[in-house]
């Protein structure tokens, strides 16, 4: 139980401890992936998940410096996995038709720094 306000996690290392609000519960502090952002996100489209990621990303021998053309950039869940494979040299095209998915897929990368 209990909460934990934005301002206690300000300048907390990850992977620190930090109390709740009620003192009797605690929470770590983690570093955002892909993963956590994926589990985080709002299910507006079908989303894929680690494990189907990372058969993607496998059987398509994704590596530093691959070029990737993504049709329906959707949630942004695979797209963001997508970029972590072929970073730091590689590039990805994603489309998607539905603008407002657009809009939140765009404002979503520009506050990621993985």
């Amino acid at each position: 139980g209990g909460a934990v306000h934005h301002d206690q996690l300000i300048g907390v290392e990850f992977g620190s401890k930090v109390h709740t609000s009620n003192g009797k519960s605690w929470v770590h502090v983690l570093h955002p992936t892909p993963e956590l952002w994926t589990l985080c996100l709002p299910h507006r489209t079908q989303i894929l998940y680690s494990t189907d990621i990372s058969l993607v990303t496998m059987q398509l021998g994704l590596r530093p410096g691959s070029v990737v053309c993504e049709c329906g950039t959707g949630s942004g869940s695979l797209s963001h996995a997508l970029v972590r494979s072929i970073a730091p040299t590689g590039h990805l095209y994603t489309f998607e038709f539905h603008e407002q998915r657009v809009l939140v897929a765009r404002y979503s990368a520009s506050r990621d720094d993985n």
